[in-house]
């Protein structure tokens, strides 16, 4: 058996959730914000992707040798760090200027559930980072 470590970095806008870690696609185990987990494995050709619900980072292949310790590095959207407070200050713009010139929650509803169903869509497979360190 072979072990390989992963570690997620600590990020204050995916704090609460954790990430499925799939090996071979096979969930594996699960992995907190900030932590690392170390997983003992077989010899041989592998994949490894993190998941979290529809959300998905890149398959990485690996091969593991003998007295080989690989190491991968988790993290969510780069972006993360500016689309969060972004969004949030587009939100409120939108529902000063929309309700003054509507006066109409609707449209103001359907703006944010538009804009996050495209967030989600577009980023989904590039929303989490994984990486061979």
């Amino acid at each position: 058996m072979e072990q390989i470590s992963i570690t997620r970095s600590n990020e204050y806008n995916n704090y609460l959730v954790s990430f499925d870690i799939y090996i071979d696609n096979q969930l594996i185990g699960k992995i907190a914000n900030g932590e690392t987990v170390k997983l003992e494995i077989t010899k041989g050709l592998h994949n490894i992707y993190i998941k979290h619900y529809f959300l998905k980072s890149k398959v990485i292949n690996f091969e593991t040798f003998s007295k080989n310790n690989i190491k991968f590095m988790v993290s969510g959207t780069k972006k993360g760090n500016w689309t969060l407070p972004l969004s949030l200050i587009l939100i409120l713009i939108a529902s000063l200027t929309i309700d003054k010139i509507f006066n109409n929650e609707i449209i103001l509803c359907s703006i944010l559930i538009f804009f996050i169903a495209y967030i989600f869509i577009m980023f989904r497979n590039k929303y989490i980072t994984l990486q061979l360190v």
